[in-house]
């Protein structure tokens, strides 16, 4: 496997020996999601964890996003994280893997 950037501003790719081009989901730091193109961390984002966890909404397209402290798993840790950075201040978002 080879990682490469084709420029800072877009997607990191990951190259398999099949010739494949994948992007990898995970750009920067972690929060965003929804998944959204301009990668902004949000509310919007705050509810689709919420609607993910406890209403069985939609997976979020990158699981290492969700997965706000880095443990490997989505749970509420997550979720007090992400309210913690979104309304009360608390650290930014992990660096993504």
């Amino acid at each position: 496997i080879y990682t490469l950037s084709l420029h800072d501003a877009l997607p990191i790719y990951i190259w398999y020996e099949h010739g494949i081009l994948i992007p990898d989901c995970c750009i920067g730091i972690r929060g965003n999601i929804n998944g959204d193109i301009n990668e902004t961390i949000n509310v919007t984002d705050l509810v689709f964890l919420v609607a993910y966890m406890f209403e069985n909404g939609d997976s979020p397209p990158c699981f290492e996003e969700a997965d706000m402290n880095g443990s490997g798993t989505i749970n509420m840790s997550d979720l007090v994280y992400l309210v913690n950075f979104a309304f009360d201040y608390g650290p930014a978002p992990l660096l993504c893997p």
